[in-house]
């Protein structure tokens, strides 16, 4: 971190850059207190999982699980446990995420904070289902699923 002077020229800027890092992230990001009261979304987070800044910002992670806009919370489970927690997430507007919670402590080794990174499992299954479809289709006839294990198909190199 001592480059950090040489980046940024004040604080102000600092935070600005860290804002557009923030909000610029293709990935959703979350982040609440150590106690798991929701402090700041970016704006691929609305996208990726639905909600609006107004449904979360204030609110602490157990009465948006209890209220089902979201089906479990990562930041809850680092709040108790103090380590890192990866896991899929189910949004009220059915939509799906893999996220990632983290605590990030002080200097004195005291949390301080949880940082949750959300990647959009909905467009993953999406993509996943086009290559499929596209897959089955363009496959010869006598291959792909219908083929026994062992068996051989297609071309044959000889060495």
């Amino acid at each position: 971190m001592g480059h950090t002077k040489e980046i940024f020229s004040t604080v102000a800027e600092a935070a600005e850059r860290l804002n557009a890092i923030i909000e610029h992230s293709f990935d959703g990001i979350f982040i609440t207190d150590k106690n798991a009261n929701v402090l700041r979304i970016n704006h691929a987070y609305e996208d990726i999982t639905g909600l609006k800044s107004e449904d979360v910002l204030g609110k602490n992670m157990a009465d948006l699980v209890k209220g089902k806009l979201i089906s479990h919370s990562g930041s809850l489970i680092v709040a108790r446990t103090k380590k890192p927690v990866t896991l899929q997430q189910r949004f009220r507007s059915g939509k799906e995420a893999l996220v990632t919670s983290s605590p990030i402590f002080d200097k004195n080794g005291t949390l301080i904070m949880i940082v949750t990174n959300v990647r959009d499992l909905t467009e993953i299954y999406n993509l996943k289902e086009i290559v499929q479809e596209k897959t089955d289709a363009t496959a010869p006839f006598g291959t792909g699923s219908y083929s026994k294990p062992g068996s051989r198909t297609g071309s044959h190199r000889q060495g």
